[in-house]
């Protein structure tokens, strides 16, 4: 056990304390951000974005917007955090508008302009890419043209007295529901 200076208050604290029993500055809680040192809290992690904000100073404007293609600072966010994933763009934003790391243990809204201090002109503060996202794939379930139903399976067409065995190889889709059949493509 060593004893630390506690950055508050300056009294002498134990280095294994999760808070300064003068003045109650937590010292080793992981669910803490630190400012001063950069350490932003993301999902209850801790990580050191002193390098994501020094490229921030270099590579964004006073609006908050990257002046570099490159976005070096977006690149480096995704290798110091990899289960970030879409959510980058609101972190970033906080980082360029604000110049700091957040003094929160931060939790993405899923809008990625929250923090642009100029907003684009399609913005919309309700938008949320999560929602988004889901409602695209909805989207891409496939249905029955004729009632709508998801229950589809797929198989062979099969063959008939008359044709034979002409086409039996195709793929058709088959409704669960009605029982209608119609080509993949289509």
């Amino acid at each position: 056990m060593a004893l630390i200076t506690c950055p508050e208050c300056g009294k002498e604290v134990s280095d294994k304390a999760k808070m300064c029993p003068n003045c109650g500055y937590p010292i080793n809680d992981p669910t803490v951000p630190d400012v001063k040192n950069n350490i932003c809290v993301f999902k209850g992690q801790r990580y050191d974005l002193t390098e994501v904000l020094e490229y921030i100073e270099k590579t964004y404007d006073e609006n908050g917007y990257c002046v570099d293609p490159k976005t070096p600072a977006y690149f480096a966010l995704k290798r110091i955090i990899p289960t970030i994933g879409c959510d980058t763009n609101e972190l970033l934003g906080y980082l360029a508008r604000y110049r700091k790391v957040p003094d929160f243990n931060f939790i993405p809204t899923g809008d990625p302009d929250k923090y642009r201090l100029v907003k684009p002109k399609d913005y919309d503060p309700n938008f949320n890419i999560h929602k988004a996202f889901e409602e695209e794939q909805k989207k891409l379930i496939p249905k029955c043209p004729k009632c709508g139903c998801t229950s589809i399976t797929t198989g062979s067409r099969g063959y008939s007295l008359f044709t034979g065995f002409l086409g039996s190889g195709k793929t058709v889709n088959r409704c669960g529901n009605c029982g209608y059949k119609w080509n993949p493509g289509k």
